[in-house]
């Protein structure tokens, strides 16, 4: 994920860190790409793409990180069951957020940047004060791990997929599951809300993405053409595309 300004680069890795990069001068060279796919090379304080800062604590492989609004935490999800709260200038763990029972996947910030939502195999979405790691909420229903989650603009609901194949859209204050999207034939990897968030987008292992009405739960249309499950799925900004 990059910074807000561009200038820096936070990364989630299998050998259980995370990576703080400058990425300077990687606009004009490509030794960075290079380095973040081989986990062997070195790491020092450099202005040449090197990495600046490994944040190291977790057990296990990291899976997700996110930037605060400020821009100097994140918040990373781990195999290892637990979300960790960094202060990236220095690299410190200050937060450890338990409550998961196996590994997880995914970690998203609310609109306020208060709060964060949480997925992972345990099959549950779970809601947490982002400072004090206390979870604030549990969202089960879903049938298979969570492979996505997203808060609404207005902080009132939640989105998730799952590799259950199906959507749910949650109210944060209660904890009610309000709609299940049904329609895909294999499991849901990525989602994403439109900028009004009136629609949303996922991509599935079944090869296809759909589009989704979020108020009626109907699916508007079925894309089809990739000859392999979808990974990743992204609004542009005029939310016309896809």
């Amino acid at each position: 994920a990059f910074s807000r300004d561009g200038t820096r680069v936070i990364s989630a890795n299998n050998d259980n860190t995370i990576c703080l990069w400058d990425v300077t001068k990687a606009w004009q060279e490509t030794e960075i790409s290079n380095a973040a796919r081989d986990a062997t090379l070195p790491r020092k304080d450099t202005q040449d793409g090197d990495c600046l800062r490994t944040l190291e604590g977790h057990t296990d492989a990291v899976w997700s990180v996110v930037w605060s609004d400020d821009q100097r935490h994140a918040h990373s999800s781990s195999h290892d069951k637990t979300i960790r709260l960094w202060d990236v200038e220095t690299g410190d763990t200050l937060g450890v957020f338990q409550g998961h029972t196996d590994s997880v996947w995914i970690v998203a910030w609310s609109a306020d940047h208060r709060r964060i939502a949480s997925g992972g195999r345990d099959r549950t979405v779970r809601l947490w004060d982002a400072e004090v790691g206390r979870c604030l909420r549990v969202f089960q229903g879903h049938q298979a791990g969570i492979s996505a989650v997203l808060m609404s603009s207005d902080q009132a609901r939640i989105l998730s997929s799952s590799e259950d194949g199906t959507l749910r859209l949650w109210e944060v204050e209660t904890g009610r599951c309000l709609r299940v999207f049904e329609g895909h034939s294999g499991g849901i990897w990525s989602i994403a809300w439109s900028s009004n968030q009136r629609l949303a987008l996922s991509g599935s292992g079944d090869q296809t993405l759909r589009l989704w009405d979020i108020e009626t739960g109907r699916c508007l249309r079925v894309l089809e053409g990739h000859i392999g499950g979808i990974k990743c799925v992204a609004w542009l900004a005029d939310s016309s595309l896809a």
